[in-house]
C-alpha cells in the first residue's frame, strides 16, 4: 500500500505537469477538472482504452470551460436552498462540471427524441 506522502508527491507533480501544457490556467481549476474527468472515466462503462481516453480529455476541457459557469450555477443553486449567499469555488465548479457534462451528453445522445417530442409529420 502506498504512503500518503507518494499519493500527494504524485498528484502534485501530475498537475505539475498538466499546467505546462495549459498555460494562464488557475491550477485549482485544472486539479478540479482533472479529478473530476478521472471520477468520469472511472464511472464509464466503456471498455476500450483509447475511447476511455478520448472521453477523458472531453471531460477535461468541459470542466476547464464550464468551471466558473457551473459554479455560479451550483452557489445560486445552493442559495435557494439555505436562502443566503453562498460562494462556491470555480475549482468545485470545474470537478462537478467535468464529472457531470458528458454523462448528461452521452444520455442525451441514446434518447429517442421522437418518441419525447411530438414532431409535426409531413413536408420538411
Amino acid at each position: 500500500m502506498t504512503e500518503p506522502t507518494t499519493l500527494t508527491s504524485g498528484s502534485i507533480l501530475s498537475i505539475a505537469a498538466l499546467s505546462v501544457f495549459f498555460p494562464g490556467i488557475n491550477e485549482a481549476i485544472l486539479l478540479g477538472a482533472f479529478c473530476g474527468s478521472v471520477v468520469f472515466v472511472m464511472s464509464s462503462q466503456e471498455i476500450k482504452t483509447f475511447y476511455k481516453l478520448f472521453q477523458m480529455l472531453v471531460s477535461l476541457f468541459c470542466g476547464l470551460w464550464g468551471a466558473d459557469g457551473f459554479s455560479q450555477l451550483l452557489s445560486s443553486g445552493l442559495g435557494m436552498i439555505k436562502l443566503k449567499e453562498v460562494a462556491i469555488s470555480p475549482a468545485i465548479g470545474a470537478l462537478f462540471c467535468s464529472a457531470i457534462v458528458v454523462h448528461v451528453l452521452l444520455y442525451m445522445a441514446r434518447i429517442n427524441w421522437a418518441k419525447v417530442l411530438p414532431l409535426p409529420k409531413g413536408d420538411a
